[in-house]
């Protein structure tokens, strides 16, 4: 059934363990349970049949960070980007798991130039800056209104983001650049208010 399955989610979801309960509902029952090490063995299970899938190693990867086992996440995922190092996902796991050690991405052994990084930084608040002076139409069709999460997104993009969106909208909290309105600390009901802003007809 593997070779049957391309997509790597929907191939990973069709697997089952070695009692022959599907992979998706133990997991859904780990996750519940917050059980990290169990979902670690879970996923040794699998990686084991399946250790040239990377997607498979991807998963493990996750567990790893999940159980705390900074080190090991970075081998599971350095496993991964050697089996397709031109895939973002597997970019991104590595990249996730080096910062999660304190690292940066000049600690890797990559197969050409490191991926791109964008960071929390003036440049890239600058450069936020300069994308709301230019926006027409935000949320709802207002003016002046968008969402910090679109931002978060578009500027994924680019590269590979050292920052949570919460980070970002706390960090436009604080510039006074900006003009910040919605709920505090999420940032899917925060909006970015620019100077063509319009409010809604009475």
């Amino acid at each position: 059934m593997d070779e049957m399955l391309e997509c790597p989610c929907c191939r990973d979801g069709a697997r089952r363990d070695t009692d022959g309960t599907p992979v998706t509902q133990k997991e859904m029952e780990l996750y519940d349970r917050e059980d990290w090490k169990g979902l670690v063995a879970l996923r040794e299970r699998l990686a084991a049949h399946h250790g040239d899938d990377p997607y498979c190693l991807l998963r493990l990867a996750e567990a790893y960070d999940l159980a705390g086992e900074r080190e090991r996440s970075l081998e599971a995922a350095a496993r991964a980007y050697a089996l397709e190092p031109e895939h973002p996902w597997y970019q991104d796991a590595v990249l996730r798991a080096l910062f999660a050690l304190g690292r940066s991405e000049e600690d890797f052994d990559w197969r050409g130039a490191a991926p791109p990084v964008l960071r929390l930084d003036d440049h890239l608040m600058v450069r936020i800056e300069g994308r709301l002076q230019t926006d027409d139409v935000g949320v709802d069709g207002r003016a002046g209104m968008v969402d910090v999460g679109m931002i978060f997104y578009e500027l994924q993009e680019e590269g590979y983001l050292a920052f949570e969106p919460q980070d970002l909208l706390a960090a436009a909290r604080a510039d006074p650049r900006f003009v910040i309105e919605g709920k505090p600390g999420n940032p899917w009901e925060s909006w970015f208010i620019t100077e063509s802003y319009r409010p809604p007809a009475a």
